[in-house]
C-alpha cells in the first residue's frame, strides 16, 4: 500500500515538473519568435500583443541592470524586458521604445 502511494506521488511530481518545463519552453519559444517578428517602428501595443506583459519595464534614471551595463537613455523612454522564465537572470529579450511608444532598438541578452 505504501509503495503504491510513493509511486503515485512520484508520478504526480514527474508530471508536474514535465508540465512546468513544457509551459516554460513554449513561452521562451514564443519570445524568440516574437523577437524576430518585431521591427523598428513597431508600436508598444504590437510588442505586447506578441510577447505579453513584460517581466520588467525600465525607465530612464531607474536602470534594470540585471543584463545591461547601462540603463535606458537617449531617445529611449522605456525598455521592456522579457525574461526566460526557466532561467531568470540568464536570458532575456529587451525592446527600447521612444516617446511615441515605437520600437527604436532591440536586444537579446545571454549571460555567459
Amino acid at each position: 500500500m505504501l509503495g503504491r502511494l510513493v509511486r503515485a506521488g512520484l508520478i504526480v511530481m514527474v508530471l508536474m515538473v514535465a508540465g512546468f518545463l513544457l509551459v516554460t519552453w513554449h513561452t521562451n519559444r514564443r519570445y524568440a519568435d516574437a523577437f524576430e517578428r518585431i521591427g523598428l517602428g513597431d508600436s508598444r501595443e504590437h510588442v505586447i500583443a506578441l510577447f505579453g506583459d513584460p517581466s520588467v519595464t525600465e525607465y530612464p534614471g531607474r536602470p534594470f541592470l540585471q543584463y545591461a551595463s547601462g540603463g535606458c537613455s537617449g531617445r529611449c523612454t522605456q525598455r521592456l524586458w522579457f525574461e526566460n522564465r526557466l532561467l531568470p537572470g540568464i536570458e532575456a529579450w529587451s525592446l527600447e521604445l521612444d516617446v511615441h511608444g515605437q520600437v527604436i532598438d532591440k536586444g537579446y541578452w545571454l549571460f555567459p
